[in-house]
């Protein structure tokens, strides 16, 4: 996990690695920060955590930002948009990205990615599409298991 401060919605004093249960088969929480529905594409998120659970994994997806009808589905918990000037709205935020176990952020296009940034201060790990910044966001560290 590389810590990227830049642009991040969490507080200095909120920059810590929590503990987390892993994820299990009967619970596995998935975050997608998601303004724009179409272009962050949460209809692929949303069929990511059917497919999960299909495949017996209890999968849940949290959501933050605008309401869609896509997210209308009763595995899928959306906080709705916040307002990250509002104390209680940053804090329903944050609780979210503490509460998950993977943030996704599966985007046709992102100048850089605020969500994974976010995510990684905290010690969440995240999934992205290889779509504009997003890469330089996440970094992969190839190890060579045969080594």
């Amino acid at each position: 996990v590389h810590l990227v401060p830049l642009g991040c919605h969490v507080l200095p004093d909120q920059r810590t690695e929590d503990p987390i249960d892993p994820p299990t088969s009967a619970k596995t929480t998935l975050l997608v920060v998601a303004s724009d529905p179409e272009r962050k594409r949460i209809g692929l998120a949303v069929d990511t955590a059917a497919l999960l659970r299909s495949r017996g994994i209890g999968a849940e997806l949290l959501h933050i930002g605008a309401r869609h009808r896509l997210l209308e589905r009763p595995f899928v918990r959306s906080l709705g948009p916040l307002r990250l000037s509002n104390p209680d709205d940053r804090a329903a935020h944050v609780a979210a990205i503490r509460a998950a176990h993977l943030s996704i952020l599966p985007s046709s296009g992102e100048a850089f990615g605020i969500a994974p940034a976010e995510s990684a201060l905290v010690g969440r790990p995240a999934i992205v599409s290889d779509a504009g910044g997003l890469p330089t966001v996440v970094a992969v560290n190839m190890v060579d298991l045969a080594a």
